[in-house]
């Protein structure tokens, strides 16, 4: 039998079940019914109220245990049997699950917890290793500064060398050319024609004369007056008085020992302070001369306040003396990123660069260079520590610009005391001529 016959058939008794159906409710319903009614009549007992008493409270007692019997049963059968105890299950269900949420919720909220934990933690690994790797230009700065104190100190070194040979040669120190005049000026003139001596100059006579023809080398010519060429202009000179100093660079025209620049120096620091020397002789004792002792004192007093003025001679070649050497090539580097050939760089800072040739290139020349402020693109922390090494150079600017001050400062106080002098030299003679007349 096929799907389509099967619903036929069954559409059929569908219709046959709705045709009988009318048609037995008609029937029953007519058999119900009769052709005369009855009257209706009432039946009544002997006693008619005791029977009606009686039936009611029949009634009443059936009513009374029926409710008594349902409410028994709501109680014990549908509440405490059946309804409380499915309830309390229900309970307990509800509770359970209710725990089991509870503790999935725990367990979101502590993985919550672990995530944002380990978050925090590559956080700060991120940041650390961003923030404790420092830059290279950051460790090129550490490195060229490694020279600096060193240098200093050879340099403050240098000037008081420079500061004691003023003092022994003004003084005429028996271990010194100074100690014969006559012997001081003829060797400050066979260095003169030998080194300094420039053919051309005095209208070309020296050439004529041959008094210059020992000074072949121009580089050297009129170097001992030459304050710019030969002080001035260089980042580094060759000058070394540390003992023990054995320097390779040795001059060919000059003292044994002694470097071109060590030559140089000291003759522009003769002609400078002190051209003259004392010829005489001054003798001090018990019966020297009140006179004789005031021009001694004089003398000395002159010594010092020229000794003030060279102080700034000195100090000015002590910076640019050699240096202790250390960090020579990362100094080198800095000039080679400005474009300088290594060839030039070494010729500009020597093979011990000064310490004045030091702070020239990290307080000025570093600056020059684009990289550094490409460079400034770089992680905070970095850009923090560069303004902290920064600061640092800047104060070494300060303190050397303290101590330039302080020099400043004495020469000014000496030029004050010379005019004080002056005027106190007018008063003490105005002084003695009243005395004199008032006699």
């Amino acid at each position: 039998m096929t799907l389509f016959g099967y619903g036929e058939k069954k559409m059929k008794h569908k219709i046959r079940t709705l045709i009988l159906m009318p048609l037995m409710v008609l029937l029953l319903f007519m058999g119900t019914i009769t052709a005369l009614p009855n009257k209706a009549h009432a039946i009544c007992c002997t006693c008619v109220c005791a029977c009606v008493a009686t039936a009611h409270a029949a009634t009443q007692n059936h009513i009374s245990r029926s409710f008594d019997s349902h409410e028994d049963w709501m109680l014990a059968t549908f509440w405490y049997d059946n309804v409380l105890p499915a309830m309390m299950m229900m309970t307990n269900q509800l509770s359970a699950v209710a725990m089991q949420q509870v503790q999935i919720i725990g367990a979101f909220m502590d993985a919550k917890m672990q995530l944002e934990t380990q978050q925090l933690l590559q956080k700060l690994q991120a940041e650390a290793h961003k923030d404790y790797h420092p830059s290279e230009e950051l460790c090129s700065i550490g490195t060229s500064v490694r020279s600096l104190a060193a240098s200093e100190r050879m340099g403050e070194l240098t000037s008081a060398v420079l500061s004691k040979r003023m003092i022994d040669r003004h003084m005429r120190n028996e271990n010194t050319v100074a100690a014969d005049p006559s012997k001081d000026l003829e060797a400050r003139l066979e260095q003169f024609a030998n080194r300094f001596c420039n053919k051309r100059d005095n209208n070309g006579t020296f050439a004529v004369s041959g008094f210059c023809n020992g000074a072949t080398n121009p580089e050297f010519h009129n170097k001992d007056i030459d304050f710019t060429r030969t002080i001035d202009i260089p980042l580094t000179l060759d000058v070394n008085f540390a003992e023990g100093n054995n320097n390779n660079q040795q001059c060919a025209l000059g003292a044994k020992g002694a470097t071109c620049d060590e030559i140089d120096v000291m003759a522009m620091a003769t002609n400078l302070f002190g051209n003259d020397i004392l010829t005489g002789t001054i003798d001090i004792g018990p019966d020297t001369a009140n006179d004789d002792k005031d021009d001694f004192i004089d003398y000395r007093a002159l010594l010092a306040k020229r000794s003030v003025a060279q102080n700034s001679f000195n100090t000015i070649v002590g910076m640019k003396s050699a240096g202790s050497g250390i960090g020579t090539t990362e100094l080198k580097a800095i000039l080679e990123e400005l474009g300088i050939p290594n060839s030039e760089a070494d010729e500009i800072l020597g093979d011990n660069p000064s310490y004045y040739a030091q702070m020239e290139l990290l307080t000025k020349k570093v600056f020059q260079n684009p990289s550094f402020y490409i460079n400034l693109y770089d992680k905070p922390a970095n850009v923090s520590r560069k303004g902290v090494a920064l600061q640092a150079l800047q104060l070494m600017l300060l303190n050397d610009t303290y101590n330039s001050n302080l020099r400043t400062e004495m020469i000014l106080a000496v030029a004050l005391e010379n005019e004080l002098d002056k005027r106190q030299e007018g008063i003490q003679g105005r002084m003695g001529s009243k005395s004199g007349a008032s006699r």
